[in-house]
């Protein structure tokens, strides 16, 4: 038997002895041939070498400082190398090696090893189960026979079952992947043959993150079941008559929110009124199944993938103007200073006054726009509302982010003709408080009455991203230092950087040390809200946590019957949660993949750019006039070598003495753009 000297067997045989083994007891025992006794010598001497094994005259054992620990967690593979994101939540790194016969979202066991750099370095024991993730690879072909290679690290190669005739050599594809008898076996899902077709790459990041754009038969039923009348039932409280408006961006259709205002007895009267679309989805029926499993809606440039049906999204739960609307409200008391000193939940029947874009909102604010005096006066006195409530939640240490997220700007003819920043407006600022503070009575009810619930909650950021962010502060010689890891020191630095030519990037840092935002069961407060309980309410349409927190809501006073148990909440908090993230990261593909496709009419154009961050090789940098940020690869900046020095954030070239640190801003042009890795290249000039 032509037994080949596998690293593997031969750390797993020794690593499970209590006493070193000779040459001899080895090939033995791993049926090695005579023929290879001086390869097994050669490769026994080089892992003792690395410290992979340990060497006792003649003899060899299990690495005590390997064997004695091993991890368990979920592969996460970059460009020819990895981290396990371990169980202990320590993550481990993976070399190229390591990575070569994995996938990423693998769930493997490893030994771990200190590295090089003393950190820690895994060796992998055993992969327990395989990803269900799709795997982005490249199509190869052996004679006739195509089979997928994933593109990350090169491996392991993917046998295809079905008809390849469409592919070529180098197309991309997204694989489902399934192990039999030790041999990998996929199914594509998507095919990328043409790399200028834009939707081609849409439909490959929605089908990479397991968005679906089709309902099931059973769910659209249900949907076209429910009535497109409104529920009148005499039990609604009828607020037809009150000023209610909706304020929304101007391409919206899925209207889930409408609020009205009133002054009296010195307190605010505050009206959120949502769309009760827990009327109309039943529990546990198709619709809800449904909903549970999308999680939310998803947002592309320029397409809606939403949570419901549009027939409830759209038209029967959607809060048209002049239209009567079942709602779900909550009605606060607010006094001067910002303080909800009561609030009553209530079903009610509303018909919205006016809809009005943010835009429109804005010129009404600014004395510049036209609406009925009703309306009119009902936008100016929100907007005190609106300067009370910032004041209020500012205090309480809610950190105010001003830099608006990217937007693409498109054409008649669909396409896109530009990118910028949105402009973060009072009109944008008033809905959000509102809301805001909708949420907190939603999750104050919920943690008083029922103890559990869905929850959003956010957690304070890791020690070590917090020394990361101060270590950026003082490599660009700025004050700003986090000393407590409080919120509000979080927004006393966005204060004090408000008139800063760096504004930008100290923003950008700050949101990079900040961690991301979850739903659970267990409240444990928002941190980067400030708030001690927070859930989120206002918006059933587009979001399942919101439903949810309406049946509890309406559990309490037994206007409607929901029988879920804390287990059914903690998974839903984790599925809701899951799918929050992935459509995030399709979001951003999606905008990234359209930006850049866009960006490639613009190769050659010289730009100015900031470095938003440095590393060994090379530098991030984002065009002050452009919100996509591209590369400066060390490796095309020719006749010199750059010295990366980790704590002043900057690099050395040993030839020129130049040196580039984060903050600064250099002159690029575009050399490039990599649509398989999103990649904007950049060249200086």
């Amino acid at each position: 038997m032509n037994q080949r000297i596998d690293d593997k067997r031969i750390l797993d045989f020794l690593g499970g002895r209590k006493n070193p083994a000779g040459i001899k007891e080895i090939m033995g025992s791993l049926k090695i041939p005579a023929e290879k006794r001086q390869a097994l010598k050669k490769r026994l001497r080089e892992m003792s070498e690395k410290g992979e094994i340990v060497r006792k005259k003649n003899k060899f054992g299990g690495s005590r400082e390997r064997v004695s620990k091993t991890v368990t967690g979920r592969v996460q593979i970059k460009k020819n190398f990895g981290f396990i994101l371990s169980d202990d939540g320590e993550d481990v790194f993976l070399g190229r090696g390591a990575v070569a016969g994995l996938l990423s979202g693998d769930i493997v066991e490893a030994y771990v090893k200190k590295s090089d750099g003393g950190g820690r370095e895994g060796e992998i024991k055993a992969v327990l189960k395989r990803t269900k993730d799709p795997v982005v690879c490249r199509a190869g072909f052996e004679g006739d026979r195509c089979y997928a290679v994933p593109v990350l690290n090169g491996g392991p190669v993917i046998r295809l079952s079905e008809d390849t005739s469409a592919y070529k050599e180098n197309d991309m594809l997204l694989v489902v992947v399934e192990e039999k008898e030790g041999k990998l076996w996929g199914k594509v899902i998507s095919h990328i043959y043409d790399e200028e077709n834009i939707s081609l790459y849409k439909q490959f990041a929605l089908a990479r993150h397991s968005i679906k754009r089709e309902f099931p038969e059973n769910a659209l039923k249900e949907a076209e079941g429910c009535a497109l009348e409104t529920d009148k039932n005499p039990a609604r409280e009828d607020l037809r008559a009150e000023t209610i408006i909706t304020i929304d961006p101007a391409d919206a259709k899925d209207f889930d929110d409408a609020v009205s205002l009133k002054y009296e007895g010195g307190r605010y009267v505050l009206g959120v009124h949502i769309a009760d679309v827990s009327h109309y989805v039943r529990e546990e029926g198709a619709l809800d199944i449904e909903a549970r499993s999308r999680g939310l809606s998803v947002y592309l440039p320029d397409e809606v993938i939403p949570m419901l049906p549009e027939r409830l999204s759209n038209q029967t739960c959607s809060l048209r103007p002049g239209e009567d609307k079942a709602v779900f409200s909550v009605i606060m008391d607010i006094d001067p200073e910002g303080n909800i000193t009561g609030y009553k939940f209530k079903e009610a029947l509303i018909k919205t006054a006016k809809r009005l874009t943010y835009e429109e909102a804005q010129e009404i604010i600014t004395g510049q726009g036209q609406a009925p005096e009703g309306v009119k006066q009902a936008i100016l006195l929100m907007d005190r509302l609106r300067e009370v409530l910032g004041k209020k939640l500012k205090n309480g240490g809610y950190i105010d982010f001003s830099v608006g997220e990217p937007v693409l700007e498109f054409d008649a003819q669909g396409e896109v003709c530009g990118i910028s920043r949105k402009e973060a407006l009072e009109a944008h600022r008033l809905i959000e408080f509102f809301m805001i503070s909708a949420n907190i009575c939603a999750a104050d009810f919920i943690e008083k009455n029922l103890g559990t619930g869905i929850f959003r909650v956010h957690e304070p950021p890791a020690l070590k991203d917090i020394l990361g962010f101060n270590m950026l502060m003082s490599a660009m010689n700025l004050p700003h230092k986090i000393k407590k890891g409080k919120s509000s020191e979080f927004q006393a630095i966005l204060e004090a950087a408000k008139n800063s030519e760096k504004k930008f990037l100290i923003e950008k840092s700050l949101l990079r040390a900040m961690r991301l935002a979850k739903y659970s069961e267990k409240n444990t407060g928002h941190f980067g809200l400030g708030l001690e309980r927070y859930s989120h309410f206002t918006s059933p349409i587009r979001r399942y946590a919101d439903l949810v927190a309406h049946r509890l809501i309406k559990k309490i006073p037994g206007i409607a019957e929901t029988d879920v148990s804390g287990a059914w909440l903690k998974e839903s908090a984790l599925i809701i949660s899951e799918r929050e993230a992935a459509a995030e990261k399709a979001e951003s593909e999606v905008f990234r993949v359209y930006a850049l496709h866009y960006l490639k009419k613009r190769r050659g154009e010289r730009l100015k750019a900031v470095i938003t961050r440095v590393s060994k090789n090379g530098l991030s940098a984002e065009p002050l006039d452009i919100p996509v940020e591209g590369f400066l690869n060390f490796e095309d900046m020719s006749g010199d070598y750059f010295v990366f020095d980790e704590e002043r954030q900057s690099v050395t070239g040993r030839r020129t003495k130049k040196t580039y640190r984060t903050g600064s801003v250099v002159s690029v042009i575009i050399k490039s753009i990599n649509m398989e890795s999103q990649r904007m290249n950049l060249e200086l000039c």
